[in-house]
């Protein structure tokens, strides 16, 4: 019976003795898994710290004992919360710090930009997704000068602004709507500014390389012009699409216009884009190139017709219904000019649209003698050397 008694304390202290031969696991490293990069809808609910755990090499779990560090602005560091109205890539390093054991471990979460809506023509126009669909870096311009801040206040876009040089100096805007040749398009939205201040509107194609835009606006007016009172007003302008290209949009300009720079915080909302009608041409084409008065001598050439275009904004180009009169000092209209002989002419330019309008311009023209044949005194003139 002692035997036993005694064998029965030897396995004990036996065991004991294994035990305490074992030791603790030493904890060398944290493995950070979950974060694959990902795609995220715009809108859509998403949390950073969703599915993502911390286990050390020693069995511990440490996920409580993540933290988030980013320069994005739409991640909450506290709860992990992400902003998913901001489109874009946002960049998340979680790390676990446990004594001397640091881990770190990075991911980048990408926010689709919106679409647009079906039927709509612009996307997030509303403003519902913040400011998703008017910040893309290849449309928004600030130079010259200019600053500005973009982001989502009380579900309207504001805008902080200091004027550049020119008008497009700062802009933002849309591109990629799909425009239809031969359609009229009424674009409406909703503005208000903390000063009154007059901003450009364009409609073209943004280009990667020089000339660096495509404008589908006639060059009678090719910018619209309007004023953004202090209280919230609605304005629009229409234009009829002339090329095949679904790659453009439209611009808003807010440097300094017609010679006015003017830094405000403006807002805008419900921007929307609908097809409609022309509104009746009622003005004639707008010339460009006609000269008030021009001095040419008798060894000049000059052709009357060089140089000078008419567009109309409902028409087109209207240069080749252009017609020219010229008429001498005496008002009798003649057939041409005659550059041999000295004189005044008055060369009348007529155009008219399809619609019954009609555009007038006149230049007064002096043919003088070449300045190597003029008098210097009344005994002598010199070649003019």
């Amino acid at each position: 019976m002692t035997k036993k008694i005694l064998l029965a304390f030897i396995a004990v202290l036996a065991v004991f003795g294994l035990a305490s031969c074992e030791t603790e696991p030493t904890l060398t490293e944290i493995v950070v898994s979950g974060i694959e990069d990902i795609s995220v809808d715009n809108g859509a609910t998403f949390n950073v710290l969703d599915g993502v755990t911390a286990l050390g090499n020693d069995g511990v779990d440490y996920t409580d004992q993540i933290t988030l560090v980013t320069t994005s602005s739409a991640v909450n560091t506290e709860t992990g919360a992400l902003d998913t109205l901001q489109a874009g890539v946002h960049f998340v390093r979680y790390e676990v710090r446990v004594g001397d054991i640091i881990a770190q471990y990075s991911r980048n979460i990408t926010v689709k930009a919106p679409v647009a809506e079906e039927g709509e023509l612009v996307v997030n126009g509303d403003m519902a997704s913040g400011i998703g669909g008017w910040n893309d870096p290849a449309v928004v311009y600030v130079a010259d000068g200019a600053a500005m801040t973009l982001s989502s206040e009380d579900g309207a876009l504001k805008a902080e602004v200091t004027a550049g040089a020119n008008f497009f100096t700062p802009r933002f805007g849309q591109m990629n709507i799909p425009f239809e040749n031969g359609k009229t398009y009424e674009i409406t939205f909703e503005a208000k500014s903390s000063v009154e201040k007059e901003i450009a509107l364009q409609v073209g194609e943004l280009l990667p390389a020089a000339p660096w835009y495509n404008d589908f606006l006639p060059s009678a007016e090719n910018i619209f012009y309007r004023t953004i009172t202090t209280e919230w007003a609605t304005y629009s302008y229409k234009f009829t699409m002339t090329q095949d290209n679904d790659k453009g949009g439209i611009l808003f300009g807010l440097g300094t216009v017609n010679g006015n720079a003017v830094n405000a915080t403006m807002h805008f909302d419900n921007i929307t884009i609908e097809e409609s009608q022309p509104d009746p041409d009622s003005s004639g084409p707008i010339f460009s190139g006609v000269e008030e008065t021009l001095t040419l001598t008798t060894e000049d050439t000059f052709n009357p017709r060089a140089g000078v275009t008419a567009v109309d904004v409902g028409a087109g180009d209207m240069t080749h219904a252009i017609v020219v009169e010229v008429y001498n000092a005496n008002n009798e209209r003649l057939a041409e000019i005659d550059m041999t002989t000295p004189g005044t002419y008055r060369i009348v330019y007529i155009v008219s649209d399809p619609y019954g309008n009609f555009s007038r311009a006149e230049t007064l023209l002096t043919i003088v003698e070449p300045a190597a044949l003029l008098f210097i005194d009344a005994e002598e003139f010199v070649d003019g050397t």
